[in-house]
């Protein structure tokens, strides 16, 4: 993701940011936690699948003495099991930034916006956000399924989708 695009993200989500529980699924990097933590959440788990980039992301974390508001997984991004116990504290915003293949490939996208609507509807907290990188029209609102209100933020090359449930509660616009 481009600074450009991380910064118009963060300063949407702003208000959702100060003593937030943030789950970064696809974290890559980890820069969207670790900016993040550095804006005021509380804690940030971040599941990476490829092990050695996971180690990084540790190292990085180590190295930034955020041990204590950092957690590093090394897992699929798609199980639940990598998202924390149920009983742990709910995350407030969720980065969902899958690789571009997965969008692509028929037998793994709806299986991406199963996930989405099972992290809103049964893992997050009460009015949590979720943000869904993706390219420039390459999303449909419609395949985020009822029950949910998304946005686009067309920006670029790239788009952010804020999704929530849909509830009545505020959405980015």
């Amino acid at each position: 993701m481009l600074a450009r695009m991380r910064e118009s993200m963060f300063s949407i989500l702003q208000p959702w940011l100060p003593d937030a529980v943030v789950l970064d699924l696809f974290a890559g990097s980890g820069v969207l936690s670790l900016e993040a933590l550095s804006r005021g959440a509380r804690h940030a788990r971040l599941v990476e699948r490829d092990a050695a980039t996971a180690r990084l992301i540790g190292e990085n974390v180590t190295g930034l003495e955020l041990d204590e508001r950092a957690t590093v997984v090394t897992g699929d991004a798609l199980t639940p099991s990598s998202w924390g116990a149920p009983d742990e504290a709910r995350p407030d915003v969720v980065f969902f930034d899958p690789p571009y293949p997965l969008l692509t490939e028929p037998a793994t996208r709806p299986r991406l916006f199963e996930v989405v609507r099972t992290l809103l509807t049964e893992r997050t907290a009460e009015e949590a956000v979720l943000v869904f990188h993706a390219p420039v029209r390459a999303l449909r609102a419609t395949e985020f399924g009822p029950g949910l209100v998304v946005r686009e933020r067309d920006l670029g090359s790239g788009a952010l989708w804020f999704a929530q449930v849909d509830d009545e509660s505020p959405v980015p616009a």
